[in-house]
């Protein structure tokens, strides 16, 4: 809506993030990812969501399966960096320094 359109107190309306209704639209659907792989440009960044899955047989043993890729502005980017930092805060202030870093590589048998 143009702001010429707008009176000066919907022009002044301000609603904290936090306090606004969340809803989950038709088509939400959750998913299982541990592995995640990133590109970007100079607007936005998209991030792919995949599971490593073992494939016997296979040359290598295994393979990353991607479920789905999520873009996003690198302002709104640097909101989950933050949102992520607290997160894991919490979750070592309440049970330790208990998660490991994901390692470089991974032991395929068979």
């Amino acid at each position: 809506m143009p702001d010429l359109e707008r009176t000066e107190e919907e022009k002044e309306l301000k609603v904290p993030i936090k306090d606004m209704p969340r809803n989950r639209s038709a088509g939400f659907t959750s998913t299982y990812a541990n592995n995640t792989n990133a590109s970007s440009t100079f607007w936005d960044l998209r991030l792919f969501f995949g599971e490593i899955i073992f494939v016997p047989g296979s040359e290598i043993g295994a393979q990353i399966e991607d479920h789905v890729s999520v873009t996003m502005s690198w302002e709104h980017a640097k909101a989950v960096h933050a949102l992520l930092g607290r997160m894991i805060d919490r979750y070592e202030e309440r049970y330790g320094k208990t998660i490991r870093e994901q390692p470089k590589t991974i032991e395929v048998t068979g």
